[in-house]
């Protein structure tokens, strides 16, 4: 029993670290921050019933495994973003999204939202040192342009 609740726990990280959840905006699978504390939830009831099982069933190493696997996760999240420098960047001007997202992967990008930039509304997505704009017409890059570097201040 305890390795159905394992192989649960993994279909829920890899929704949860792949699924493209957004958070004002529905992701590219139409995933919302609600489906995000849905999915955790229900990562947590599998991980403690998974846990449960093994240790009922005194298996020490799929108990090991369940363990682990949350707290690499949390090293992992826990290490420092990429920092950008928008002068490097400045190629991606009237570029697609998806060439985009191809260079640059999406590790550190954080926050997205709608702005009026340059008399129109367009998404934003910021990078640790850069924010890159989108048009709404046709997901091109509009601008490249620096933010502020999370955690420069320490």
């Amino acid at each position: 029993m305890g390795i159905f609740f394992l192989v649960l726990q993994c279909l829920f990280l890899l929704v949860l670290l792949f699924g493209d959840i957004g958070f004002d905006l529905r992701g590219r699978y139409g995933l919302s921050f609600n489906h995000f504390i849905l999915f955790c939830s229900l990562y947590g009831v599998a991980l403690i019933a998974g846990l449960s099982c093994t240790i009922a069933d005194k298996s020490w190493k799929m108990t090991g495994v369940q363990i682990l696997i949350p707290v690499f996760i949390l090293i992992a999240i826990s290490l420092p973003p990429p920092e950008y420098n928008a002068a490097d960047y400045q190629h991606l001007i009237s570029k697609q999204r998806t060439e985009v997202e191809r260079e640059l992967g999406r590790r550190g990008e954080v926050v997205t939202g709608i702005v009026t930039f340059r008399g129109m509304s367009c998404e934003f997505v910021t990078y640790n040192g850069m924010q890159i704009y989108y048009s709404p017409e046709d997901d091109t890059v509009l601008a490249v342009e620096a933010s502020d570097t999370w955690g420069s201040d320490r």
